[in-house]
């Protein structure tokens, strides 16, 4: 468990950023 954590956390990183180029691409093209 304990070498897991580090992988799930860089997965949700991961998640988390490919979501925010995905809002900036968004308000982008809103503009």
């Amino acid at each position: 468990m304990e070498t897991a954590e580090p992988v799930i956390r860089q997965e949700l990183k991961k998640k988390l950023e490919e979501e925010q180029d995905g809002v900036k691409d968004v308000v982008i093209t809103q503009l």
